[in-house]
């Protein structure tokens, strides 16, 4: 029975979030649309889900079927831009020379190893001096 709730949990709440990300889109990226609007997306995408449910497997197949046939052309597209940053991402390096990349700021003092800088506001807080 647990299980039944956290499974309507997590579809509640996805359909939730769902249903404010479609009123974002529509209302221009307008966080503060009218309530209104999202009541009917949320009644929206629960139709939407109710046919799917009722038209049995054909709908659904219909549905995988839809996905699939955007997913071939999207991953064309994406193909297209990986391409085009690896072209950016070479041109911006060579751009750079070498020489001039720090990954990190060098140590402003350089401490032996196996030993502590003396001054550590850590330490002095727990051995509770000023």
């Amino acid at each position: 029975m647990f299980a039944v709730v956290v499974v309507a949990v997590y579809f509640v709440t996805s359909s939730d979030s769902a249903a404010y990300v479609i009123n974002l889109l529509t209302s221009g990226g307008k966080s503060d649309a009218p309530k209104i609007q999202r009541v009917y997306w949320s009644f929206v995408e629960g139709a939407v889900a109710t046919v799917l449910l009722l038209a049995g497997s054909g709908g659904l197949l219909a549905l995988q079927t839809a996905a699939v046939t955007t997913a071939l052309p999207s991953s064309l597209v994406m193909l297209v831009m990986r391409y085009g940053q690896v072209r950016a991402l070479y041109a911006d390096d060579r751009q750079v020379p070498l020489d001039r990349i720090t990954l990190a700021e060098p140590l402003r003092e350089r401490v032996p190893a196996g030993e502590s800088p003396s001054r550590s506001p850590f330490r002095d807080h727990v051995r509770g001096s000023p």
